[in-house]
């Protein structure tokens, strides 16, 4: 699996949308503008996203239970939201995602970029529930001007 070259639709999409379980795979030099999620990364890990354009989403990237990724030389552009997750505390600590060197249009600043989700933490087995804390991921090479 392997995505190159721009992601677009004219009307409100998924972008590339759900890549679901996929480990080991490469998203490299796309274009997703005017989607609601450009990509949604779920339970993937090892992954790679970057030299892409995230211009004008509702949603950059979304992690929902993604680790082990590195996120790295991307440009998130106007976006409403440029990235969030969803994880378990375990893997935030034990396997946390790597973001580095992307530049943010709404982070003008030589300081590493908080990056806001939430850490889930298991609290009951029958059902299953989970309590979700606000936690941060960070950036911490952020570019000042938009990645080549």
């Amino acid at each position: 699996f392997q995505a190159e070259d721009g992601i677009r639709d004219v009307e409100r999409s998924r972008g590339l949308g759900d890549v679901y379980k996929r480990q080991h795979h490469l998203i490299n030099r796309c274009n997703f503008s005017g989607n609601h999620y450009s990509i949604l990364l779920d339970t993937a890990h090892f992954n790679t996203i970057q030299y892409n354009q995230f211009i004008g989403n509702d949603f950059g990237i979304y992690l929902n239970d993604a680790f082990s990724n590195i996120i790295e030389c991307n440009n998130f552009i106007d976006n409403s939201k440029d990235a969030t997750f969803d994880i378990f505390l375990l893997y935030l600590i034990y396997s946390p995602n790597k973001w580095d060197g992307n530049y943010w249009s709404n982070w003008q600043r030589i300081l590493p970029k908080p990056i806001s989700g939430y850490a889930s933490i298991p609290i009951g087995i029958i059902p299953p529930t989970s309590l979700k804390i606000y936690w941060f991921n960070f950036d911490w090479h952020p570019s000042l001007k938009p990645v080549v």
